[in-house]
């Protein structure tokens, strides 16, 4: 059992600190919803996702390393 399970967060950050924070409480056993614009989403979705060592599918690994263990939902 993780120390933070049981306790849900909604996340509404983007670039870096937040979504780092965001991160650390995930991993910590948290239930994370990050909320991102529909049409844009958040703005570090495209951050290396051009080059294949460090991309999966339409993400960089910027994006993938800072919202693991997230759940996501999208607003217009």
């Amino acid at each position: 059992m993780k120390p933070l399970n049981g306790i849900k967060v909604i996340d509404l950050t983007h670039m870096l600190a937040g979504p780092y924070a965001g991160m650390v409480i995930a991993d910590l056993g948290a239930e994370v919803v990050k909320i991102e614009p529909l049409v844009t989403g958040e703005m570090t979705r495209g951050l290396l996702k051009t080059d294949p060592n460090y991309s999966y599918k339409e993400f960089g690994a910027f994006f993938l390393t800072l919202n693991r263990n997230k759940k996501a939902f999208h607003w217009i």
